[in-house]
């Protein structure tokens, strides 16, 4: 039973609950604002109030560093400072569905009912950025959720499509659509792998690199609206706003328990810190259970209360985690060996007394009962042993597992290698006969007769196959296991097959750290396997963009090494680039400052040859598009209405008609009291990419 915990009393029910740095737990509520709580000193670290902030609030979302707070109303975005509860911005904004702050707290993401992302930065109201649009027959496509890891940004929208892309960049934009549901909820567990939930319940697991088909698990739960990963841990726990909280085991794929928490009233938000899960239910009541319950299980332990310790364990397999249960573990190994040493001292009864506590346990019942089998059956085994009639006495070893720790097992098996070695050298020597000889009282050992059989049709073959292991020839060893089957079950093959996977996780650390050559000279000896062909192909083509990205980098031609990089999404995580990434981040960052002063000049220089960069054009644009903005807006502020239509002008030529000069248009003919010549749109992207590529205004 897990341990839950009445931990607050929120008065009306909870809108929002996420955990920030530093043990603080965020939450709002619907009536009475939003909170921060030190969860460690259990005490309102600050109560955030606001006129809009209530029941009509439309979204809402927390800063990763606790500084901020920002919410919607029908008509506007509000942030806040969370100490002092002081207005940050007021945006005018319409048809808000989400909100999210990105990891570095600089950014606003927006995602609206008619689906499309906006950006905007903490302490400016003009739009930096519309980072994309989700396209829909029919009205289904309101972005529902938001994902971060680092710079990558996630969104999910409600005809199921997925957009994941570089915040800085705008490119490498990867477009993923599994199901035709809304996706409720997105979660980064690295860089290469996102999960997504759906509203048919189905829990996808997908991998960017690889471009694998998405791996889906499906629950009992009508919708999933939250995804929390558990740390250190294969497990992941998930919700949709019913009773229940799902196990899920995303190494295996597969749906635990449907039913891993059961709340007394329905579920609105879930967070979870260390061990301990905050559920928010509809009752206005926060919980807090400790999901591990370790406490129950060092106590049944300690008490030596080995059934209740492992129906523990059954219950809740978060337990399989934790150190308690790797010393329960040890306890059964113990008793084991211990029984064993004892019985061969011929003390049956005391053998017995180490076992018998767990003859009662469910988990290690049969696994018992075949010791007490092996014990009964060890004066047979040795007879047998002694009798030299093997294949009866490891048929006895099969069945009854424990006595191939005994010592005339390990006998048995010093002697087959023994044979083994012997009648090699006799067939190598000519002498036929005299293998099959040494090898006849194996013959009929089950696990030894394909292997006998091979040795003494084709024992060339076989020799070749064990000199291809030991000196690492994957290729000869894989295709001579290809052509007998009975090698791939040999624990020289199995250990090959290791050694490979070894060596290409340790390809890809060298790659990333950028020593190609020596990545290509590990790849040669994996080269045209066919078990790994795939891997080594692609780790081929990261090898070949990599030097090209090396190359650009050392003649300095930083326009080459950014299309390199959109174009290769897996040398991401190499060094080079993200070192040319934090270099790109930081530049962007100056330049949207330099848009904010309306300084088109500043940008130019610091964009240099970069500000033509075909891949980003885009979020270029972006910048470019808002000094514009920022200049007009200057030119109003100090009534020169003569060059800011000039410039209201000059940015539907290269821009089209948007929002947000419109927005300019009416403040200039209402403040200058003219209107404006505009008879006619233009589209938008295609004037702005033509543009950029052209010319820009001086």
């Amino acid at each position: 039973m897990l341990c839950t915990e009445k931990f607050l009393n929120t008065h009306s029910r909870v809108s929002h609950l996420e955990v920030l740095h530093e043990n603080i737990l965020a939450f709002s509520t619907r009536y009475h604002g939003a909170y921060l709580y030190d969860t460690k000193e259990r005490k309102i670290v600050s109560h955030i109030t606001h006129e809009h902030l209530n029941s009509q609030t439309t979204a809402l979302c927390f800063s990763p560093d606790a500084c901020f707070i920002a919410f919607s109303s029908p008509s506007f975005i509000y942030i806040l400072e969370t100490q002092t509860a002081t207005p940050i911005q007021k945006i005018p904004h319409h048809n808000i569905q989400t909100l999210h702050f990105d990891p570095s707290s600089r950014y606003l993401l927006v995602g609206t009912q008619d689906g499309r992302v906006f950006q905007y930065r903490i302490y400016e109201r003009s739009l930096l950025s519309r980072l994309c649009s989700f396209e829909a027959n029919g009205s289904k496509k309101a972005v529902e959720s938001f994902a971060s890891f680092r710079n990558i940004l996630g969104c999910g929208a409600q005809n199921g499509m997925i957009l994941v892309m570089d915040l800085y960049t705008k490119a490498s934009k990867i477009k993923i659509q599994t199901t035709h549901q809304s996706i409720k909820a997105l979660h980064f567990l690295d860089e290469d792998t996102l999960l997504s939930g759906d509203g048919d319940g189905i829990l996808a697991l997908h991998t960017f690199k690889e471009q694998r088909k998405a791996h889906t698990i499906h629950t009992p739960l009508e919708q999933i609206s939250q995804i929390l990963p558990i740390k250190e841990s294969e497990y992941l726990l998930v919700h949709g706003g019913g009773y229940d909280i799902s196990l899920i085991d995303r190494a295996k794929k597969k749906l635990l328990q449907a039913k891993f928490i059961h709340t007394s009233a329905p579920i609105e938000k879930i967070a979870l810190l260390g061990e301990d899960l905050y559920i928010a239910q509809s009752d206005s009541t926060l919980n807090k259970v400790n999901i591990l319950g370790t406490e129950s299980l060092y106590s049944a332990m300690l008490h030596n209360e080995l059934e209740d310790a492992y129906k523990l364990v059954e219950r809740n397999p978060l337990l399989r985690t934790s150190h308690y249960y790797k010393q329960l573990e040890e306890r059964y190994k113990i008793a084991s060996t211990s029984a064993l040493a004892t019985f061969q001292k011929n003390n049956k009864n005391e053998a017995l007394e180490y076992l018998q506590p767990y003859l009662n346990i469910k988990q290690t019942r049969e696994e018992v009962k075949l010791c007490i089998k092996a014990f009964e059956n060890y004066e047979r085994f040795c007879d047998l042993y002694r009798e030299e009639k093997y294949s009866l006495a490891y048929a006895l070893c099969t069945k009854y597992p424990l006595l191939q720790q005994v010592p005339p097992y390990q006998k048995m098996e010093t002697l087959w290698r023994q044979v083994l070695q012997q009648a090699q050298k006799r067939i190598l020597a000519g002498n036929t006969a005299d293998a099959k000889e040494l090898l006849h009282p194996f013959i009929t050992i089950t696990s030894k007769r394909d292997i006998i059989k091979l040795i003494l049709q084709e024992n060339s073959l076989f020799l070749s196959f064990l000199k291809a292991c030991e000196s690492q020839n994957f290729l000869q060893a894989t295709q001579l296991a290809q052509k007998h089957r009975s090698l791939q079950k040999l624990p020289n093959y199995i250990t090959l097959e290791k050694r490979m996977q070894e060596r290409i996780v340790t390809i890809k650390d060298t790659l990333k750290k950028g020593q190609v050559e020596k990545a290509e000279e590990m790849l040669e000896i994996l080269h045209g396997v066919k078990e790994v062909q795939t891997e080594v192909q692609r780790l081929q083509r990261d090898c070949a963009a990599m030097r090209e990205l090396q190359r650009a980098y050392e003649y300095n031609d930083f326009t080459k090494c950014y299309e390199i990089l959109d174009a290769n999404f897996s040398l991401q995580t190499t060094q080079l680039a993200k070192l040319l990434e934090q270099h790109w981040a930081k530049l962007i960052a100056r330049c949207e400052e330099y848009a904010l002063q309306a300084n088109i000049a500043h940008i130019k220089k610091a964009l240099g040859e970069l500000l033509t960069l075909p891949s980003r054009l885009e979020k270029i644009g972006d910048i470019l598009r808002l000094s514009f903005q920022s200049k007009i807006l200057h030119l109003l502020d100090v009534r020169m209405y003569h060059n800011a239509q000039n410039i209201i002008y000059s940015y539907i030529d290269i821009f089209g008609i948007d929002s947000e000069i419109l927005e300019l248009m009416k403040q200039y003919e209402a403040l200058a009291e003219k209107k404006l010549a505009i008879t006619h749109e233009q589209d938008t992207r295609d004037k702005r990419d033509s543009w950029i590529y052209s010319s820009i205004v001086d």
